[in-house]
């Protein structure tokens, strides 16, 4: 469960939704499905939430999905079996083990209070995807879209982990 940074009053506020409660439970899923989708682009956490990640470690390595808040356990692969592991250094985001394996982590991660800068974001294309609901991309009879919200122009791409 995520404790999700935009609220749907939030959301209905920034869309100028006033007394109508019809499709809450509709804006209640495209806040929820755009913070999955801004998740997944900038490979952060906007909420708070539990990861469990199976990493393939050799040495230091920077934990998927943070800012992590705390570590709850590491465990080693032991052929089968998971064996805990209590030598280990948390600095920031990044897990150092003291020796090469598969390891499997578990944290708590997400901005505590999710930067405003994201949270418009989401209410960005929270509104967008509601008042395009329907829709398909432009098709040759010029019904539909022409196209989605410029991602260039979205705050979430200066919070875009850069893998190399």
């Amino acid at each position: 469960m995520v404790s999700e940074p935009v609220s749907l009053t939030e959301a209905k506020v920034w869309m100028r939704i006033k007394d109508f409660t019809d499709d809450d439970a509709l804006v209640t899923d495209l806040v929820k499905s755009t913070r999955r989708h801004l998740e997944r682009f900038t490979g952060l956490s906007f909420g708070t939430k539990t990861v469990e990640a199976i990493l393939d470690i050799e040495d230091d390595v920077e934990l998927p999905y943070g800012p992590v808040q705390s570590l709850t356990s590491v465990s080693l692969r032991n052929g089968t079996a998971w064996e805990a592991v209590t030598e280990y250094v948390l600095t920031g985001n990044t897990l150092k083990v003291y020796g090469k394996g598969t390891y499997k982590v578990r944290y708590q991660a997400g901005y505590i209070g999710c930067p405003d800068d994201l949270k418009t974001d989401i209410k960005v294309l929270t509104a967008w995807q509601y008042e395009n609901r329907g829709l398909k991309l432009q098709s040759e009879k010029g019904k539909g879209v022409s196209e989605f919200p410029h991602w260039n122009l979205l705050n979430a791409r200066l919070y875009k982990k850069v893998v190399i």
